[in-house]
């Protein structure tokens, strides 16, 4: 596609993201755009995993979310 093309897509589509499979920088670039996009979606929280209930630890990471970090506390791991 041509350049020129390539602004005329711009101009009609202001928010589309124009790239290359074939291109790496550019396929990289939209993982980035599609993490930013749902991360700011997402909410800070603390949790609490009673020590009686930590088989359920590996639930905790499967999930769709991120552990930022892990400590432990007198009722269980926080």
């Amino acid at each position: 596609m041509s350049e020129a093309d390539r602004a005329a897509l711009r101009a009609k589509h202001p928010d589309a993201i124009l790239l290359s499979a074939k291109s790496p920088e550019d396929v990289a670039a939209l993982r980035e755009t599609i993490i930013v996009f749902f991360e700011a979606a997402m909410v800070e929280d603390q949790l609490v995993l009673p020590y009686a209930k930590q088989g359920l630890l590996g639930d905790v990471y499967e999930k769709r979310g991120a552990v930022l970090s892990e400590d432990y506390g007198t009722t269980g791991r926080i």
